[in-house]
């Protein structure tokens, strides 16, 4: 386990800890240097605290990337 993910999980501890409510909604803007990891580890994040809908925005390459990384050359249907 490197820095990173330490900090990391220290990180998201004090945000469970800081949340009073959970909301039922996010929407992720992505800048287009994020990998598929990246958000991976954030809709992993999402689904730990208990939010059920996420929306994340990116550009069509950065979504084809994504999928290329999550799930292999297939495509999935928007």
């Amino acid at each position: 386990m490197s820095i990173r993910d330490v900090a990391h999980r220290v990180y998201a501890r004090r945000l469970r800890r800081g949340l009073t409510a959970v909301p039922r909604h996010i929407a992720i803007v992505t800048d287009g240097n994020q990998d598929a990891g990246h958000i991976d580890r954030v809709l992993g994040w999402c689904a730990e605290v208990g939010i059920p809908c996420v929306s994340v925005y990116a550009a069509a390459e950065v979504v084809e990337a994504v999928r290329r990384q999550l799930v292999g050359p297939r495509p999935l249907p928007l």
